[in-house]
């Protein structure tokens, strides 16, 4: 037994200062995406009702499909609709099928553009303008011809979408919460770059996830919260307005994919 006790002491004695090392080395090692996935615990942490990342609805986005959490365009596109519509520069509504211009469904959701929002990024601007310039001459869209005009119009659209991705993943730089990591390849002859977050955006992340918590057990959100709220994916959060927004959205990134399978078939063609 003492012989036993003897050879459990001298493991312990290697083993710790190897678990030590191996601490360490975990903790120095670069906070990539995967590890962000993996070290977050996303779904455990606590529910906090503070706006994420100081309000920044790009940067939120980014740290979202960095977490593996959302973030996508459909959420990003809804949330922008819904800010834009409680701004007071377009409004959502279901409104009878136009005659000769719509198809689908006798009643649809309709957006109107009144205004040119105030604040907006290089991005976002870029994004209504492209919208509000597929309209009628009375400012409306019906879900039927956001999709006809998406399709007819896919690589613009999708220009401004990636656009609006490279904006969100530079706030989330300016904010301090991730840096573009460059290093050679063992050959010296490119540079593979990669994403690292940082221990601001690791606590970033946690308060996003924490509002994401908090958004999914509200039904009333209003301003700025509905928006982020959608943005996550609580959309339930957020009421009526919200989900004429994700129609919509839903409309235009559907006509986009198609217009882009129609541009794939002819160039296959070709």
């Amino acid at each position: 037994m003492r012989n036993l006790l003897l050879a459990l002491g001298w493991n312990l004695a290697l083993l710790l200062p190897l678990l030590a090392l191996w601490a360490i080395w975990n903790s120095r090692r670069p906070m990539t995406a995967g590890r962000l996935r993996r070290t977050l615990h996303w779904e455990k942490l606590p529910a906090q009702n503070a706006l994420p990342c100081g309000g920044h609805l790009g940067a939120a986005a980014a740290l979202l499909r960095a977490a593996g959490q959302g973030g996508d365009d459909r959420a990003w596109l809804a949330a922008l609709l819904l800010r834009w519509t409680q701004a007071g520069c377009l409004t959502l509504r279901v409104a009878p099928k136009k005659k000769l211009r719509s198809f689908g469904e006798d009643e649809q959701a309709e957006v109107t553009f009144t205004d040119m929002p105030t604040g907006l990024t290089t991005a976002e601007r870029g994004l209504f303008e492209t919208l509000r310039g597929w309209a009628d001459t009375d400012g409306t869209l019906q879900r039927s011809e956001l999709y006809q005009a998406a399709r007819a119009d896919a690589a613009a659209l999708q220009n401004r979408m990636t656009q609006l991705r490279h904006e969100g993943v530079r706030a989330l730089r300016e904010l301090g919460g991730a840096y573009l990591e460059g290093k050679k390849t063992k050959f010296g002859f490119s540079r593979d770059e990669r994403e690292i977050y940082t221990a601001k955006g690791v606590r970033l992340a946690r308060g996003l996830a924490g509002f994401q918590k908090f958004a999914r057990a509200q039904d009333s959100l209003t301003g700025e919260a509905a928006v982020f709220a959608v943005l996550t994916g609580a959309f339930d959060a957020a009421g009526p307005q919200a989900a004429l927004a994700d129609v919509l959205a839903q409309a235009v990134l559907d006509g986009t994919a198609a217009g882009n399978q129609v541009s794939v078939d002819k160039n296959g063609r070709s």
